[in-house]
């Protein structure tokens, strides 16, 4: 066989060199940005606002870096216009190199999950705030994750914010319920199970809330609801979060509520609690929880029992 020239036999093995992209000099939107990369690509978006539509959700066709020049304060996704809008949809088959980092996801809502839907996906979410996001809509019985929505998948919040976000049961002919104020954690499905690290996160002033109503409600975990064991949150803080059900003006416990900060299934490591509450578990209501040197701090159960 004739020897193939040195030169051409270098070319066949180099490796595809990684882009990088800048938003807005080479592309108006980031979906169009999204839709013009290729799988390792990186998108560095520009300070500014940029809006996300009803209809306009963002998605990922394959694993990339989605980041900020300049940090999360300066470069805000929101949700535009008074329709329900979810701001991202991170379907299967995304892993760990789908990176977001230094992003502010704001205002998006929807009926579960107003920022982010993951539906068995595994992205890292890097430094990236989430506020005032919203899940449940005038006509939702549950609503599930104010700012995020983890059907199945293993996502990774790092140094990430979460501030005044809120699930909200606000369809009080239909027995409402709410679910995770800031992130609601499902318990995976038959193939793909539901995994979760939070890591020197914070949790602002989230709400599980159905106060709106006068009968039979129900809210549990202000900040984060877990259904999964294999979630960990570890150097996080958790502070003003609550889990509240309706109270009538003569101060009669009409629907009930769980979990100031965290309810459910995990481990929580080296975490600050300080003014979360609710009506039983102020700070946490745990379902075969981990708790190993946390801090409590003026957390309050208001009706039942475990502040």
């Amino acid at each position: 066989m004739r020897p193939m020239p040195l030169a051409l036999v270098a070319c066949a093995a180099a490796p595809s060199l990684a882009d990088t992209i800048h938003l807005p000099a080479d592309y108006a939107t980031i979906q169009a940005a999204i839709a013009a990369s290729s799988a390792g690509d990186e998108i560095v978006v520009a300070d500014g606002e940029y809006t996300v539509a009803a209809g306009e959700t963002i998605s990922f066709p394959h694993d990339l870096t989605l980041r900020s020049a300049s940090g999360s304060d300066a470069c805000i996704i929101r949700r535009s216009g008074s329709a329900a809008a979810r701001l991202m949809h991170i379907d299967a088959g995304r892993t760990a190199a789908l990176v977001i980092e230094g992003l502010t996801l704001a205002g998006g809502l929807e009926a579960d999950g107003g920022a982010i839907f993951i539906d068995g996906a595994d992205p890292v979410f890097d430094s990236c705030t989430f506020e005032g996001n919203a899940a449940g809509l005038d006509d939702t019985a549950d609503a599930h994750g104010g700012a995020v929505y983890v059907a199945a998948g293993s996502p990774t919040f790092l140094g990430c914010s979460f501030v005044e976000n809120i699930a909200r049961g606000w369809a009080c002919d239909s027995d409402p319920m709410s679910f995770g104020g800031a992130v609601y954690i499902g318990a995976g499905t038959p193939d793909t199970d539901s995994r979760a690290l939070f890591r020197g996160c914070r949790f602002i002033g989230n709400r599980a809330d159905t106060t709106r109503c006068s009968d039979f409600n129900h809210a549990e975990g202000g900040a984060i609801y877990s259904n999964s064991k294999d979630v960990v949150v570890a150097d996080c803080e958790f502070r003003g979060n609550t889990a509240l059900g309706a109270q009538t003006t003569d101060g009669e416990y009409r629907g009930s509520g769980y979990g100031g900060a965290f309810y459910g299934y995990g481990t929580i490591d080296r975490s600050i609690f300080t003014a979360n509450r609710s009506y039983g578990g102020g700070a946490v209501f745990g379902r075969e929880a981990g708790i190993y040197g946390c801090e409590f701090q003026a957390n309050a159960a208001v009706r039942d029992c475990g502040g």
